[in-house]
């Protein structure tokens, strides 16, 4: 049987994988980029692209395509200056950085990570309800800007208090009233999508090159499908640009308070989206799922994007590991083992999500070297991932499993793992991510 065909993986870098971000944790990499600009992250990623390039098997392929970033007010709830990698103040700057490094923006999510910072979707105040329903307007606002085609929420699990247990129906309701809102804005952006993008279709002068691609945005079944011509049409001119849809994707997560929406799981999110939006405001809702926080909750990673899968809302999805037996997301980096493999061949094999982000958090005590090292690690062992799905015989493991063959199976899987684990190994032993003097100086100065 001819093995299937696997697509390449796009991969997103997330900032605070670059210890970005002085509210977040201190450390030696994070006080030097605490006031580093979000175009020179966008530069950063750029230099570990480099650093992939150099002496490697795939020079032809680009590590890093996409930028993850939080989207940020001028002031948060209270009233502080609000920190964030993406405002209205700086967008143009980051326009700039990703056409200067080929890279684009795979998702926005608005920055609210509780009540006690930046407002949420449940609290019982009313203004900090509206203000996170201003933060999820802005974040739209600049996914069109950016042509970004998903909005990330984090749906953190519940604070458990009197309040809550007292009136659970009020709490339920405000999450469901969000889903509706986001929903109903999505839904009426969209249509103006289209009618944006018509006209410029209309006008366009066509030839065998672009007209398969205007055929794909208008034949397309659903969301993915649309997107999908949108991008094809725009890579093949240089006139106008058409806009993508947007989408929403719930990210669940198990035991840490959130406050932010309600939902531990996708699935708990999309069994509530499915009783209360019609048809058309459901399509937009889906889910951004990571590795993660299905280990924290001790179940397959596999069968939750299998899940998702048929049901088609596979919009997003983040790569990590999570620290074994612990209930806070620990957010690790990436392990050449069976678990991440396995994932990495789901992906593979399907054509949702259109971005596999690297969402995982430095550890305190990395330098910038260190922490940019890290980066080109984690990315070099899911290309390497990516070889080993195409390396082994899956024919030859669904023979061994059909004849309960699991040690031969187990030896044959981890051979193959340990041959390329070894290939990348020795890459990366001989490989440096070169910071240039300018942008080091440039962070020196920000930080001090």
């Amino acid at each position: 049987m001819a093995q299937p065909q696997y697509r390449q993986l796009d991969y997103s870098g997330c900032p605070w994988s670059l210890c970005g971000g002085k509210t977040r944790f201190d450390g030696i990499a994070r006080k030097l980029l605490a006031n580093a600009t979000t175009a020179d992250k966008i530069a950063l990623m750029h230099y570990v692209n480099e650093a992939f390039h150099r002496n490697s098997i795939r020079d032809n392929m680009q590590l890093i395509t996409g930028f993850e970033g939080h989207v940020t007010q001028e002031k948060d709830v209270l009233g502080q200056k609000a920190g964030g990698e993406i405002t209205r103040a700086n967008k143009e700057e980051v326009k700039a950085a990703h056409e200067k490094y080929s890279t684009r923006q795979a998702m926005l999510t608005p920055d609210l990570h509780s009540t006690t910072f930046n407002g949420a979707f449940l609290s019982e105040d009313k203004g900090e309800r509206t203000y996170a329903s201003e933060a999820f307007d802005l974040t739209l606002e600049l996914c069109d800007e950016f042509n970004c085609p998903i909005i990330v929420g984090w749906n953190g699990s519940l604070r458990i208090g009197d309040e809550t247990q007292i009136n659970w129906g009020k709490t339920m309701e405000r999450g469901l009233d969000f889903l509706k809102y986001a929903a109903g804005k999505l839904v009426a952006h969209n249509k103006y999508v289209v009618e944006y993008n018509n006209q410029i279709l209309d006008k366009t002068s066509l030839n065998s090159e672009i007209s398969q691609t205007i055929e794909m945005v208008h034949e397309a079944k659903n969301i993915f499908e649309y997107n999908f011509g949108v991008d094809a049409y725009n890579a093949k001119t240089s006139g106008k640009q058409l806009k993508v849809k947007k989408r929403f994707a719930g990210e669940g997560k198990p035991f840490e308070p959130g406050d932010i929406l309600w939902w531990e799981t996708s699935q708990d999110m999309l069994v509530d989206a499915r009783e209360v939006l019609s048809a058309e405001e459901y399509e937009v809702i889906g889910a951004n799922e990571e590795k993660g926080h299905r280990e924290m909750f001790g179940s397959s990673p596999v069968q939750s994007l299998k899940r998702l899968e048929m049901q088609k809302k596979n919009f997003h999805y983040h790569l990590n590991r999570q620290k074994g037996g612990t209930r806070h997301d620990t957010d690790n980096e990436l392990d050449m083992d069976r678990p991440t493999l396995y994932v990495v061949k789901f992906l593979m094999e399907t054509q949702e999500p259109r971005f596999v982000g690297f969402d995982y958090t430095q550890r305190t005590f990395y330098t910038l070297d260190e922490s940019m090292m890290s980066l080109l690690a984690n990315g070099m062992r899911a290309r390497g991932l990516e070889q080993v799905v195409k390396n082994i015989d899956w024919d030859k493991a669904d023979e061994l499993i059909e004849n309960k063959k699991r040690v031969n199976l187990d030896a044959y899987i981890t051979s193959e793992l340990h041959a390329v684990a070894a290939t990348v190994n020795r890459q990366l032993a001989k490989k440096t991510v070169k910071i240039p003097k300018w942008l080091m100086d440039k962070l020196e100065r920000q930080a001090a």
